[in-house]
């Protein structure tokens, strides 16, 4: 005997995750459900209202591979403001021993040659000049003003990186003074030496080196690392007022690229691997449960390489709410790896972009499209790649593959059997792409796939009266029924491969039949 058929709507409310098991704890609400966390979340991001949708696919903006090829190290935009009220744009990037740039046109050249290879890039504008340095020990910072490209002057320390605070220009990762944290003269990046330039040592001696400074709200962070870790604090204006306090002595930070602004907060890649933010770490110190990549841990130890992790690179998107990371995974010595950080919701939120093999991350303009600003991946491959082009969702031509699995589910009935038998699809009017829906039954059990194909209806520019239904961005429920036999958990999983579809997915639907005696036998 059958219990009364379930219809239940089961949302998306948290993002992908490794180290809450496999099995949600069920809350239901007037018929929903909430999905607390995925099991597998691939080239997808989060709309506003949790719907899942596929990532846009990229472009090339060059045509020509850089350097032959060669991996794209580093990747800044600089804008020179000028007295005309036109500014120009240059694209510079980090390729093999060069730096090279462009004319806002893809098509790049080299402005710095014969330099250290493999080395980690670093950028700040200052005074409309781009300050340059890296981690060699062997080249020295040098500048560009889009003209003329040549050594900083003013005998500056051999920093390995910078930033603007307070009209000065503040550098670290000086290989003979590791902890030592050096101001320029005021409005004047080429003097070091003078009266009004000068240095600070924070926490020197204490077995780590200084890894990254930021400046945010009127503050200046440093981060050291890599052994012990610690976050320090400049304040003031002048150097009659600079003072520095202790922010953390728990945890410290792993580069000076990976260290990204989120609302009215500042994140980062700790010591240990974890992405954090600055307010939790004030909080609740080092402790892993406070870290934004809790849900993930497991999944950063058992696949991102420690090693290289100094070369990760974070950059948000702030008109989407998230940060992209290009991460080493395997057995690399540069990241390949690309993943996302929901900050929009009360618990961060992952997902991952295995379609996208990316070096570096960079937020910059789109001369396509009035420039506006998106992010662009540097390939491993010389190529510069446009992210969130939903008019062609492919990545060099080629189809990528849509990935959503939830965990299991018992609908609180774990002792007895159950069969699912109908499904529905709440699908966002985007796209057309083709739907796998799988419904995957605990051990033992056979599971079933359903082929889905959205009717979305047409677009205003194709309506026909009388025979269409007009979609635009219309939200749309698609049932289907399945027979997959009985089961006490199951897992759903939606999958699509379909070149040049966009699609995005806000609700499964399930109709549940339990059976009212309970069943205990061992389904082990």
């Amino acid at each position: 005997m059958t219990a009364p058929d379930q219809a239940l709507r089961h949302t998306f409310e948290g993002g992908f995750a490794t180290d809450f098991g496999s099995l949600a704890e069920m809350q239901v609400s007037n018929g929903r459900i909430s999905i607390p966390f995925l099991l597998r979340a691939e080239n997808v991001y989060f709309s506003l209202n949790g719907g899942l949708r596929k990532a846009g696919g990229t472009s090339k903006y060059n045509s020509v591979a850089i350097e032959s090829g060669e991996e794209i190290r580093g990747m800044v935009e600089y804008v020179r403001s000028g007295t005309t009220g036109s500014p120009t744009r240059r694209r510079v990037v980090h390729a093999g021993t060069k730096i090279l740039a462009d004319n806002n046109d893809g098509t790049f050249a080299a402005i710095f040659t014969g330099l250290e290879d493999n080395k980690i890039p670093n950028y700040t504008v200052f005074t409309d000049v781009l300050v340059i340095a890296s981690d060699s020990t062997v080249d020295v910072p040098l500048k560009w003003d889009q003209t003329t490209a040549a050594v900083l002057g003013g005998a500056p320390p051999n920093f390995s990186f910078s930033c603007e605070h307070a009209n000065r220009l503040w550098a670290g990762g000086d290989p003979l003074f590791p902890s030592r944290l050096y101001y320029s003269a005021l409005l004047n990046c080429e003097d070091w030496s003078g009266s009004d330039a000068g240095h600070i040592d924070i926490a020197p001696d204490d077995g780590d080196v200084m890894t990254g400074i930021y400046s945010f709200r009127g503050r200046l962070f440093v981060w050291k690392g890599p052994n012990f870790g610690s976050i320090h604090v400049i304040s003031g204006r002048t150097p009659s007022d600079f003072a520095r306090d202790t922010f953390s002595d728990e945890i410290g930070g792993i580069g000076p690229n990976s260290i990204f602004p989120m609302s009215n907060d500042l994140g980062f890649i700790a010591t240990d691997g974890a992405i954090r933010s600055l307010s939790a770490t004030d909080k609740y110190g080092d402790f892993e449960e406070a870290a934004l990549s809790r849900p993930i841990t497991t999944w950063i130890r058992e696949n991102v390489n420690p090693a290289a992790l100094k070369r990760a690179w974070a950059r948000t998107d702030p008109t989407r709410g998230y940060a992209l990371f290009t991460l080493p995974v395997g057995n690399v010595v540069t990241p390949n790896y690309v993943v996302c950080l929901d900050y929009r919701f009360d618990s961060p939120r992952f997902t991952l972009w295995p379609a996208f093999v990316a070096c570096s991350v960079a937020r910059m303009s789109d001369p396509e499209s009035s420039n506006r600003q998106i992010l662009y991946l540097g390939g491993t491959d010389g190529f510069l790649r446009k992210t969130q082009q939903t008019l062609d969702m492919s990545i060099d031509g080629g189809a990528y593959q849509y990935i959503v699995k939830t965990p299991f589910f018992h609908y609180n009935t774990q002792n007895r059997m159950k069969t699912l038998s109908h499904f529905g699809l709440g699908v966002q009017g985007h796209g057309a792409a083709d739907i796998n829906f799988t419904a995957l039954l605990g051990p033992g059990a056979a599971s079933q796939t359903q082929h889905v194909t959205p009717s979305l209806g047409a677009l205003l520019g194709s309506f026909i009266i009388g025979t269409d239904v007009l979609a635009g961005n219309a939200y749309l429920t698609h049932w289907g029924e399945m027979d997959a036999g009985q089961f006490r958990e199951v897992s759903f999983e939606l999958e699509s491969t379909e070149e040049g579809q966009d699609i995005e997915i806000n609700a499964i639907h399930a109709v549940i039949e339990t059976a009212q005696d309970p069943s205990y036998e061992n389904h082990l």
